[in-house]
């Protein structure tokens, strides 16, 4: 419609019926050849499935919504960090268990925490920064039942 009229590029995608009975999503694309004088000679275009691409963007979709449900909603600690040691996500569980909330944290990087350090977690968090997957568990005899050894993981998200 307007694109010919117009003489413009078009880019629109929509839902096709198969024979079959099946749906598929296309994507045309079209762009005019003009003569000399500027009048449209012809339109070259693509017409391209895309079903594949968009079932999949559906799947991330989904995948980052029940990735958020599950850190919301998860009794375990969780804390998201950049690769270069900041902060940027925290659950309520981890709010609770330290007693911070995300914006306490705006100053705050792991890698350059002395504590971690002295207390030999750094390595491990600087593996997970430069792209591995690494892991620590400290066992220890605790005199009181009700303490818990801490383990952590690190891994990279990206």
């Amino acid at each position: 419609g307007e694109s010919i009229a117009t003489g413009t590029p078009y880019d629109v995608e929509y839902r096709v019926r198969s024979r079959a009975g099946g749906w598929s999503n296309v994507r045309a694309k079209g762009v005019p050849v003009r003569g000399p004088g500027g009048a449209v000679l012809e339109w070259v275009g693509t017409l391209d499935d895309v079903t594949g691409h968009r079932a999949a963007e559906e799947s991330a979709r989904l995948s980052e919504v029940r990735f958020r449900e599950l850190f919301a909603q998860s009794p375990l600690s969780i804390q998201i960090l950049s690769p270069q040691g900041r902060t940027l996500r925290v659950n309520r569980a981890w709010e609770r268990l330290w007693g911070l909330t995300l914006g306490q944290l705006a100053d705050y990087n792991v890698l350059e925490d002395p504590q971690l350090e002295a207390r030999g977690v750094a390595p491990y968090l600087r593996r997970a920064a430069a792209g591995e997957r690494s892991s620590r568990q400290t066992v220890r005899r605790c005199a009181a039942p009700s303490r818990r050894a801490p383990a952590a993981a690190a891994a990279p998200t990206g």
